[in-house]
């Protein structure tokens, strides 16, 4: 073997593993920056606490009836194993209607 083509090699390998190295590197701050424009798109928008779980009745082993609290308005959800049905859904301001005839 030669000695320029020992050279030749160890220097193709390390620009190869720099080159490796150096998209690594930048995938790794591509994840780092979408992750943040994601935290910071929830924040601002307010998508991250709008969606609540109010109640859940299990029928069966497979079958629940759900009431979720989404924006002002309430449903009523049947969940299966084949799926999620909307039963019902009301405004808020009838919720709070309704509670206050009752106590009235």
């Amino acid at each position: 073997m030669l000695p320029d083509e020992s050279v030749l090699s160890i220097a193709a390998l390390g620009k190869l593993v720099f080159g490796l190295l150096s998209v690594l590197a930048i995938l790794g701050l591509l994840v780092l920056f979408l992750k943040f424009l994601q935290k910071k798109k929830l924040a601002f928008s307010g998508l991250g606490n709008d969606l609540k779980i109010l109640q859940t009745t299990h029928l069966s082993p497979k079958q629940k009836l759900t009431v979720v609290h989404w924006k002002d308005t309430q449903y009523l959800i049947a969940l299966t194993a084949n799926g999620g049905f909307l039963l019902d859904k009301k405004a808020i301001e009838s919720v709070d209607q309704d509670k206050e005839r009752a106590q009235g």
